[in-house]
């Protein structure tokens, strides 16, 4: 394997390690509150 390749594995390993942990993350309780006002939000008042 060239060098090139080499850091490309390595970067794509690392970015998938960083994605995998931003997936298992809980969803903060603000951004669930402003999600839970907008789905009650009145549709006519936009």
């Amino acid at each position: 394997m060239e060098p090139r390749e080499i850091k490309e594995e390595w970067i794509g390993h690392q970015l998938r390690k960083v994605y995998n942990k931003a997936l298992s993350e809980p969803v903060p309780d603000r951004l669930l509150d402003l999600l839970k006002k907008l789905k009650n939000e009145d549709p006519d008042a936009r």
